[in-house]
């Protein structure tokens, strides 16, 4: 897996946390891991995932399905 799902990614998640810790309705949408519920709220960010790509396409199919 090429990306790091959220809430894993630091630098997300400190970004976002701060934007709700100061009264800001927060929604990230982030491609899921395996594992991950479809939606969830982490430390007061509302998290909406999708179904994470299919990296063996690379190149033009690949960046046409992202």
């Amino acid at each position: 897996m090429l990306f790091e799902a959220y809430p894993q990614d630091s630098r997300l998640r400190v970004e976002a946390e701060s934007l709700a810790a100061a009264g800001y309705d927060v929604e990230v949408i982030v491609p899921r891991a395996a594992g991950q519920p479809r939606r969830e709220r982490v430390g007061g960010v509302q998290v909406i995932r999708f179904r994470g790509f299919d990296e063996s396409k690379r190149g033009v199919p690949g960046f046409v399905t992202e």
